[in-house]
């Protein structure tokens, strides 16, 4: 009886404390670089976690987790939580990329369409492997 009543506040605490990399990195105010984290973010947030690397930067979170002790644990415990989140997200989160590339290559367009002398800038275009044509033209405007 002892026995069970000390396992449940530890399930307690453990299911708790599970899928934290879900809940910091799915978040609208995520400081996310949006350069690969598309995939399988919260696995990402875990590994640099435990590798001490964080967000870049002058991030103290990994110092501060290792110095707690119980976090890399913790960490290492909601992982299995974290895979199957970003597994059953992997549909969204490819939709997210598609769109962020979308709007990459429109910046790109407009930004190198329209050079200095009014011209497109043809050898930045096909360097970032877009199309030229894809330029307005001149008669249209």
């Amino acid at each position: 009886m002892l026995k069970r009543m000390m396992l449940i506040p530890l399930l307690i605490f453990v299911f708790s404390t599970v899928g934290c990399g879900t809940l910091i990195e799915r978040d609208a105010s995520s400081q996310k670089s949006h350069g690969s984290n598309y995939y399988y973010p919260a696995i990402q947030y875990d590994w640099a976690m435990l590798t001490l690397e964080g967000r870049g930067g002058y991030d103290y979170t990994p110092v501060l987790c290792y110095l707690s002790i119980a976090c890399p644990f913790i960490v290492v415990l909601g992982m299995p939580v974290d895979f199957l989140v970003d597994t059953v997200l992997l549909h969204s989160d490819h939709k997210r990329k598609l769109i962020a590339d979308r709007e990459f290559k429109g910046y790109l367009l407009d930004k190198y369409c329209q050079a200095d002398n009014g011209l497109p800038d043809k050898e930045k275009i096909e360097f970032y492997d877009l199309d030229v044509n894809s330029c307005p033209s001149k008669d249209v405007l």
